[in-house]
């Protein structure tokens, strides 16, 4: 017998709190001053996470706003912030107008036909 109990699947709350004592227990051996520095960068990534969105795009859109980022040497989400911005002042002038279709999602009327990636 090893000593160990298997309680088979874990609760995900129970799992992350698990985790999270861990963590803690892991941070109290560091240096009062590399727990400064956690600390700090906790507060950025929760102060960054306001302006996060998780959004599923073609892998070619994708490809190829990191290539233009990368190309001018700037933040891909700041390209992409910029390019939104510009679509959306299109699309309230009338300028740009949406290819609806009809969705076979029960959660969604219409999805977008989209346009072919630019090389």
């Amino acid at each position: 017998m090893s000593g160990f109990v298997d309680f088979g699947d874990v609760n995900p709350a129970v799992s992350a709190l698990l985790g999270e004592q861990k963590k803690r227990g892991e941070e109290k051996r560091l240096s009062p001053r590399e727990r400064r520095r956690k600390a700090r960068e906790r507060e950025r990534a929760k102060r960054r996470l306001a302006g996060r969105v998780n959004w599923d795009l073609p892998p070619a859109l994708k490809q190829r706003l990191n290539a233009i980022a990368e190309e001018e040497g700037i933040p891909v989400s700041q390209l992409a912030a910029v390019l939104l911005i510009e679509g959306l002042k299109r699309l309230q002038s009338g300028e740009l107008r949406l290819r609806k279709v009809y969705s076979d999602s029960p959660r969604f009327r219409f999805v977008l036909e989209l346009p072919d990636v630019p090389q």
